[in-house]
């Protein structure tokens, strides 16, 4: 539990940090705001495109190395190991899919 002293020092440190980058702010021009919008909403399609490339990387490796087919069920009965190169796989989950896409 955290004393008075140290919640007020918080609440201090935090104000100081809030106000030190407004007076840090800046005018961009047009041109600056066009390419930072472009390079966020790039962030933005690599964070939200993760999840159906994993999806993608998976459904061609049970193609090629388990030479599954369509309407096949894949399952991984031991869960994922450290050989496994997708990208967002948990450890703890049993994974099952259906080859239909």
């Amino acid at each position: 539990m955290k004393t008075k002293q140290q919640l007020t020092s918080l609440i201090l440190f935090a104000a100081f940090i809030v106000l030190s980058g407004l007076s840090m702010a800046k005018d961009f021009s047009a041109e600056e705001l066009a390419h930072r919008t472009v390079e966020r909403r790039a962030v933005d399609a690599v964070i939200w495109g993760q999840p159906i490339v994993s999806f993608d990387a998976m459904r061609q490796a049970y193609f090629r190395d388990a030479k599954a087919k369509y309407n096949d069920i894949i399952w991984w009965p031991k869960g994922a190991g450290w050989k496994n190169q997708s990208l967002t796989v948990n450890t703890s989950v049993r994974y099952i899919y259906l080859a239909n896409c």
